[in-house]
């Protein structure tokens, strides 16, 4: 865990500088994997290591998303020669722009003071002090299988609602989302409990790790879906490339659901 938190104070650090949108990307994730790891544990939510993990995270996310936009639109833009597609990705591409530039400023007002040097010996007091007491009696069997029963709920969630609503439904969607949530923790937890605990979890790892890449294509549909149908954008645009384009995602939601299904 020590390692984790060096890597994710380096990339936030790293973030401040806007150099590379990737410092950014690496920061949340290493973030949300010492999140999930603390509240695996059974840490308060009250610890304050915990309430400053979440706060660096609230700052992160959001200017994460708007890079991601971005980076995905542009890529859309330059290979689409339909002018009407290049309408749509022009016009999102704008109001991401400004929405970028707002979390740029939020970031380099708040985020130094998070991680000054305080920060970092509160932190090696909570890993030398009292991960120890955390840990030592900890029901790591009982926790994961916990875990697990919550992840195959989850699951059969999803599945109910897609059957009921269709792939592509915003209800749908949104249960894959939590899916997606829960697949990641999954794969931080026996990543990482594996070595503190010493046991062999990398096959459960793997499996998770598997799932990862499709359930994100299709978060990003979706993310897609959202941003051509914001009333910010369709006031300013003609349907027809929205239409278009609502067609296109869509159709790759389903392809990317039905290679989900097959792993």
């Amino acid at each position: 865990m020590d390692q984790l938190f060096s890597d994710h104070f380096i990339y936030c650090r790293k973030a401040l500088t806007l150099e590379d949108t990737e410092d950014v990307h690496q920061a949340r994730v290493t973030g949300r994997r010492l999140q999930a790891l603390i509240d695996f544990l059974g840490i308060p939510r009250s610890h304050e290591v915990r309430t400053r993990l979440k706060r660096i995270h609230r700052l992160l996310a959001p200017l994460r998303e708007s890079d991601v936009i971005i980076s995905s639109f542009q890529s859309l833009l330059d290979q689409t020669t339909d002018p009407r597609q290049e309408e749509v990705f022009k016009t999102v591409l704008r109001l991401q722009y400004l929405k970028q530039k707002k979390h740029q400023q939020a970031l380099f007002t708040k985020l130094p003071e998070m991680i000054e040097n305080a920060h970092i010996q509160r932190w090696h007091f909570f890993l030398e002090s009292e991960l120890p007491l955390f840990s030592k009696f900890f029901p790591l069997k009982d926790r994961l299988e916990k875990k697990e029963n919550s992840y195959r709920k989850t699951f059969r969630r999803y599945k109910s609602i897609k059957n009921r609503y269709g792939w592509t439904n915003d209800r749908t969607l949104a249960a894959l989302h939590d899916v997606r949530l829960q697949t990641k923790e999954m794969r931080y937890l026996y990543k990482y409990t594996s070595s503190i605990y010493q046991f062999d979890g990398n096959r459960s790892e793997e499996l998770y790790k598997q799932m990862q890449p499709l359930l994100g294509d299709i978060n990003d549909r979706r993310d897609w879906l959202r941003e051509i149908h914001k009333k910010k954008v369709k006031t300013r645009l003609s349907q027809n490339g929205v239409q278009i384009l609502s067609r296109i995602f869509n159709e790759e939601i389903y392809r990317l659901h039905k290679e989900l299904v097959r792993l």
